[in-house]
């Protein structure tokens, strides 16, 4: 059985802090003002390179300019652009180089779903689903599981359906404490926000993770969880 320690899986599984992303890159449209169609062009495309640097440089600047305020009309677009153009990179937009995909950073995917998760909206949350349902990496699906359930959202059980389809997906290969983690802690959230849950497959979801070899504290949570929907009614 897996250890697992809640304080160092909340850090890993959501990548809230990498010193990766603490690397300086020089980025060609820094000396324009970010807020030029010019300048934000350049960066999507940035976003699109196959080169993990530039990639990086994208990153750190789109992270610059959410940081720096509240986004403008103008600049809103452009980060969401950049920031789903990153998260699908190496996955479903994939560059082949010889026999391998040329474009597959799974710690810069990570990141641009903590990005969209604090930047919210329903393009925030579109592009997460669709990181859910195609990335391969438990830590980038675990982070943006984690951002959906921040985020909130569950019309027609939408997002809690795809939470479910990407932990049984996982689940049938090995099990992942980190991912299963995380699908409770988002679940939780939406139950929160929404004043409980309906979905039948997330209780299935929590039945299997308490029956199965998931590590203690991650059944701890499951149980948790279930008491919390059924307060919620």
């Amino acid at each position: 059985m897996k250890r697992i320690v809640i304080g160092l899986c909340l850090v890993g599984v959501l990548g809230l802090a990498s010193s990766a992303f603490a690397q300086t890159a020089q980025v060609g449209a820094t000396s324009a003002s970010m807020g030029s169609v010019g300048a934000l062009a350049y960066l999507e495309i940035q976003a699109g390179s196959i080169d993990r640097d530039t990639q990086l440089a994208a990153l750190n600047e789109v992270r610059r300019i959410i940081a720096s305020g509240p986004l403008s009309a103008t600049v809103k677009p452009s980060v969401y652009r950049t920031l789903s153009e990153l998260a699908y990179s190496g996955t479903t937009d994939r560059t082949i180089t010889g026999m391998s995909v040329g474009n597959s950073y799974p710690a810069i995917r990570r990141a641009p779903c903590q990005l969209l998760g604090s930047v919210g909206g329903a393009k925030a949350s579109s592009t997460l689903l669709r990181v859910v349902s195609n990335d391969p990496d438990t830590t980038v699906l675990s982070q943006a599981i984690f951002e959906l359930g921040s985020l909130g959202h569950n019309t027609n059980n939408t997002v809690s359906q795809a939470i479910v389809w990407a932990f049984d997906r996982q689940d049938a290969l090995s099990h992942d404490d980190n991912l299963a983690f995380a699908s409770l802690l988002a679940l939780g959230k939406i139950a929160r926000t929404n004043r409980g849950i309906t979905d039948p497959s997330v209780f299935d979801m929590i039945a299997r993770i308490q029956a199965e070899n998931y590590s203690g504290p991650v059944k701890t949570e499951a149980t948790r969880l279930l008491g919390e929907i059924q307060r919620l009614g």
